[in-house]
């Protein structure tokens, strides 16, 4: 039928009016398409995209002369002789982090916890996947192992402990006393009576109001670290492995019995927390 017989019939005709095309639906493909988002929209109050982190980590605010100095000494001060053997002799212990982080140590020459605890946090840190918590977690566990072997142990040398005894050691030192140039020591003598005044210092602070370079803050912390150094037991730095020499049948033997010992623990570990629970 015919539009003009369906009027006259009484039908009303239908007219369909085009919808509108609606531009800002393309406008906002097209930016997805082009690695955008819809916040990129004018007007839109978010940001496009997430900034750029910086190319070098920023310092910690928090962080002063004296924890730079700490981060190259041992772990523990004033370990006895026999503490040190006893150390060695239990191999890493029970429940030191993971198997697997417990490989990269040995690979980076820490065989035992007498090695690990005469070592630096800088050396640890310096191991694959060992950050700061890390250490912090190496450094309990060593505590827990001193406390039973040595009485009184723990509060000698908890942390804090640790700290105190470092800056008393760095108030008998004079700034005058100091490994550096005369020059340096001589304008560090107007700002501190003391080795423990410089420690104090924060890095950010003291550059910018001193007119001290980076260089001169790194021989101010490596004159700090060896003003720090206690009368004891070597510090265990271990030596790179050298893959083409091979190592004598005594160190293979003990390498492998502690690898040995350590599967035996965690082994017995999970066994250990079914009785417990």
């Amino acid at each position: 039928m015919s539009p003009a017989a369906l009027s006259a019939a009484g039908h009303k005709r239908v007219v369909r009016k085009p919808v509108p095309q609606k531009s800002w639906f393309f406008g906002i493909t097209f930016l997805i398409w082009s690695n955008g988002t819809a916040s990129d929209w004018p007007g839109s109050p978010v940001p496009t995209r997430m900034p750029k982190p910086p190319s070098k980590p920023l310092p910690n605010p928090r962080r002063t002369l004296f924890d730079e100095a700490g981060a190259g000494l041992p772990l523990f001060d004033d370990l006895p002789d026999g503490a040190v053997e006893r150390l060695a002799a239990g191999g890493f212990g029970r429940g030191l982090l993971t198997a697997s982080l417990r490989a990269r140590l040995r690979k980076a020459g820490f065989a035992d916890m007498a090695m690990l605890a005469l070592a630096s946090p800088a050396d640890l840190t310096a191991v694959r996947k060992i950050g700061p918590l890390r250490v912090e977690a190496i450094r309990a566990h060593l505590l827990g192992e001193l406390g039973r072997l040595l009485p009184g142990a723990r509060a000698f040398h908890d942390g804090d402990a640790t700290d105190r005894r470092r800056r008393d050691r760095l108030r008998a030192v004079p700034v005058a006393d100091l490994p550096l140039d005369a020059a340096l020591r001589e304008s560090l003598g107007r700002a501190g009576a003391t080795a423990a005044d410089l420690a104090a210092w924060r890095r950010i602070e003291c550059g910018p109001d001193l007119g001290l370079t980076g260089a001169d803050l790194d021989r101010i912390v490596a004159a700090l670290t060896l003003a720090l150094r206690p009368d004891g037991p070597p510090r265990a730095v271990p030596a790179a492995a050298d893959e083409t020499v091979p190592a004598d049948r005594a160190e293979r033997d003990r390498a492998a019995l502690l690898r040995e010992r350590d599967r035996e623990w965690d082994e017995a570990a999970p066994a250990e927390r079914d009785r417990g629970a």
